[in-house]
Parts: structure tokens; sequence; C-alpha cells
């Protein structure tokens, strides 16, 4: 009896003292819905705090709000940030001042960027730039997907994607973009190549009817997280081996395949300056197209 009390004693002590890590992660602009983000975080947080001996206790947040997220990272209040690509350029400047390091997940093997492919079906009649009706398919939440094919009309044609195409669909799943465009002669996609490959390795019949009519330059990124400066070194380096390392990968593995992720690979400022670039190019465009 008295030693089941020493050491539950022993185990509220070391949890006291265990420190806390919050994440942050504002899912609306994720490239998976609000609720498999919300139950992935949950599920791999969940794991690493039945872990006794880690000295460290998750605190997984979805947050609703991206600005409320961005000022509790700049006040310290969360460790671990995680926005859409473009919510980091909106907030690039005071985010950097508090970061110690960038990362960004990597959703087909563990490449850091993603290109896009435009596909379409190959016995459809139709061209962009002719006055037919044309549908085009987006996976649900893949914001850059949208901007990459908006800059390539406004660069091709002057006007929106939402003025050359006649209905924008949203789906849920990305294998679905590709059969829509195989079953349906006035459809096009928006898809990334990794995934596009894939489908296509696993069903080699895709190409009899759809092809790639044009590529997006390899600098997209699923989200750009930051870890905030005021996180110690040691903690930081824990919590990166937890995420990244082989060994634990049985700890992560349920939630990166709920969350559609592969990994987590580390970046720097530099790697999203040809992003940035093209962001201010478009924007740009944009406006004369008004």
């Amino acid at each position: 009896m008295q030693s089941t009390v020493v050491f539950l004693v022993f185990l509220l002590f070391n949890t006291l003292l265990a420190k806390e890590i919050p994440f942050g992660l504002y899912a609306k602009k994720f490239h998976v819905t609000e609720k498999e983000s919300n139950l992935a975080l949950k599920i791999w947080a969940e794991k690493l705090n039945k872990m006794d001996d880690l000295g460290i206790t998750i605190k997984a947040n979805i947050y609703q709000d991206e600005e409320e997220l961005y000022l509790d990272f700049i006040k310290g209040k969360v460790y671990f940030a995680s926005f859409s690509a473009l919510s980091y350029l909106k907030y690039k400047k005071n985010l950097l001042k508090h970061a110690q390091q960038l990362y960004t997940f990597s959703i087909n093997e563990h490449n850091k960027f993603i290109t896009y492919y435009l596909i379409k079906n190959k016995h459809g009649q139709l061209n962009l730039d002719k006055n037919t009706v044309k549908n085009i398919y987006f996976k649900k939440n893949e914001s850059s997907a949208k901007l990459w094919i908006d800059h390539l009309m406004l660069k091709k044609y002057k006007v929106s994607y939402k003025k050359v195409f006649n209905k924008v669909y949203d789906l849920k799943k990305q294998s679905l973009l590709v059969y829509k465009v195989f079953f349906g002669k006035e459809n096009f996609a928006v898809i990334p190549k990794g995934i596009y490959e894939t489908i296509v390795e696993i069903n080699p019949q895709i190409k009899k009817n759809v092809e790639i009519i044009e590529k997006s330059e390899n600098i997209f990124v699923s989200s750009v997280g930051l870890i905030h400066k005021s996180l110690e070194k040691e903690y930081k380096d824990k919590i990166l081996l937890l995420t990244m390392d082989k060994k634990y990968e049985y700890l992560r593995k349920e939630a990166f395949l709920m969350s559609k992720i592969s990994g987590i690979e580390l970046i720097e400022e530099k790697d999203l300056l040809e992003y940035e670039n093209m962001y201010t190019a478009y924007k740009r465009l944009k406006a004369r197209a008004k």
C-alpha cells in the first residue's frame, strides 16, 4: 500500500513539473477539414501525454480566428503555431520577430514544396480561352491551389479563374479530383503533383482519359509553422525528435494519416521567398484586372 502511494505521489509530482507545450493550428485554411485537424492533433497529443518520462505536456488548440492565434503566438502563449502560407505573409514581420524556427507539413513523401497540376479530360474539346462550359474542381481548403490557378488565368487572359470557369467545386478527397476529370469531358481540376502521381501509379488507366495541361512552380507549401523563440532548446529538440525521428513514428502515424501529412520539414524564411515574390506579382495583376 505504501509503495503504491509513493508511486502515485511520484506521478503527480512528475506531472506538475512537466513543461506545458501549447500547439496552435488555424484549421479553416488547412488542407484537411477542421474536424480531421482537430482529431489528429488531439490523438497525437494524447499519445505523447501518456508517456510519463517525457517531462512535457502537449496542449493542443484548434483556433477559429487566425488573428487570435497570431496574437497568442507573439505573446508567447503558443510555442508551436501553424498558419496558411497566405496568413504567414500577412503577419510575417511580427511572426519572424518572435520565431526561432520555421517548419512545414509535407503531404507527399518528405517534400517541403508542392507543385500543382492543372488537369483536363483528354477527350473534351475544351480550351481555356474559348467561351465553352467548363467546371473546375479543387480540394477543399487548398487555398494555394486557387491562388496558383488565379495567378495563371490573370497572366494568360487577364481575368480571374472564376470568369474562365463556369462552376467551381470544392471536394473533400484528392482522389475525387482525378475521377471527376476522368469521367467528365467538361471538367478540369487542380491537384498536387505527388498526389496525382500516386493515384496514376495505383491506377495507370487514368492516363487514358486525363492529361496535364499546366504545371506550377515547385514553391508552394501546405502551411507555415513557427516555433516561438522563448521555448528552451531542450524542449524544442525533444518535440522535433518526437515529430521527425523514425524511432517515434508509432506515436504520430495515426495522427499523420488522419491529417493527410507524411512528415514535418524544417524550413527557413529564404525558402519561401519565391512564393512571396509570386504572391506580390499576383496582387499586381489582380489590381489591374479590377
